[in-house]
C-alpha cells in the first residue's frame, strides 16, 4: 500500500511539472524558430520591414499565447468622442467588450474601451524608430474611456475602462551589445521615463526586457536579461498573457451607444 502511495505520489509531482517543461520548451522553440525566421527575412538587417516584421511577431509569437476572447488587428484607436489614434502595428482587443469597425480583415477602428494592447513592432530597434514609437503612443494618452458600468439609470457608477497598455518589441536593435542599454536610449528620449513612461514595455530580442512598476520604492524599472533560450522574449510574452484576463474584467461593460448616439432634443407623444 505504502508502495502505491509512492508511486501515486511520484505520479502527480509529475503531473504537476510536466505541464510547465512541454509548454516552455514548445514555446521556446517557437521564439527560435521566429528569430531564425526573421534572420532569413532579413529583418535583422533592414529596419524598414516593419509589415513583414509585424507579420513574424503577430503569427509566431502573439497569437499561440492569447486567449480566444481576444484578437488581434492593426489600425487605429477611437474614442467615443472621435479622437484617432495614429496607426497601431498590433492591437490586442477584446470584441466581446465592445465591437470594431472593420474594413478588411484585421484592419479597422477599434473602440478604446475594447483594446488591451497596442503593440509597435520593429525588426532594427533605432533612435528614429524609438521616437516614432513614443510619438505615436503619446498620442493614445489623448483618448478617453467610457465608464466601466452604469446603473439602473444609466449613470456611471464604475472607474473608467482600463487605458490600453502601450509596449513596443524588437527582433534586434543597432546599438552595439556592450554599449549603451535599450532603457537608458529610452531615458534619454521620454523626459518621464521615470516618473510616466509612454510605453513602460520594452522588448528588444537579445538585448532585454523591462516593464515599468510604478509601486517600487527604488528603481522602478524592472529588467529581465537576454539569455541563449531567448527568455527575455518568453518572459515578455508570459506578461502579455498575463494581464489580459484582468484586463478584460475590469474592462467591465461600457455601452457601445455613446459611439452612435449624438444629443438630440426628443418630444414625448
Amino acid at each position: 500500500m505504502r508502495i502505491g502511495l509512492n508511486i501515486v505520489g511520484r505520479l502527480e509531482e509529475s503531473l504537476s511539472t510536466m505541464p510547465n517543461s512541454l509548454f516552455r520548451s514548445e514555446f521556446i522553440s517557437r521564439v527560435k524558430t521566429a528569430l531564425a525566421r526573421a534572420q532569413a527575412a532579413g529583418l535583422l538587417d533592414h529596419p524598414g520591414l516593419t509589415g513583414r516584421a509585424r507579420e513574424v511577431f503577430v503569427k509566431d509569437l502573439l497569437k499561440p499565447i492569447l486567449p480566444p476572447y481576444v484578437e488581434l488587428g492593426s489600425g487605429k484607436i477611437s474614442d467615443s468622442e472621435g479622437r484617432l489614434s495614429p496607426e497601431i502595428d498590433v492591437v490586442v482587443y477584446s470584441a466581446a467588450t465592445l465591437p470594431p469597425l472593420l474594413f478588411d480583415v484585421g484592419f479597422g477602428v477599434y473602440p478604446a474601451e475594447a483594446c488591451i494592447y497596442a503593440i509597435e513592432v520593429k525588426s532594427i530597434l533605432t533612435a528614429g524608430q524609438l521616437r516614432d514609437s513614443l510619438e505615436k503612443h503619446h498620442q493614445l494618452r489623448q483618448l478617453t474611456y467610457l465608464p466601466s458600468a452604469l446603473n439602473k439609470v444609466y449613470q456611471p457608477i464604475g472607474p473608467p475602462s482600463p487605458a490600453v497598455i502601450p509596449a513596443l518589441f524588437a527582433f534586434g536593435s543597432d546599438l552595439g551589445p556592450d554599449g549603451k542599454s535599450e532603457l537608458a536610449r529610452y531615458r534619454e528620449l521620454d523626459p518621464e521615463a521615470d516618473i510616466s513612461p509612454v510605453t513602460p514595455i520594452l522588448c528588444v530580442a537579445g538585448r532585454g526586457y523591462w516593464w515599468y512598476k510604478p509601486n517600487e520604492p527604488a528603481e522602478k524599472w524592472i529588467n529581465h536579461s537576454p539569455t541563449q533560450d531567448h527568455e527575455e522574449i518568453i518572459d515578455f510574452l508570459g506578461g502579455v498573457a498575463n494581464t489580459i484576463p484582468d484586463q478584460v474584467a475590469f474592462k467591465g461593460r461600457p455601452r457601445f451607444g455613446h459611439y452612435l448616439l449624438r444629443p438630440r432634443e426628443f418630444r414625448k407623444q
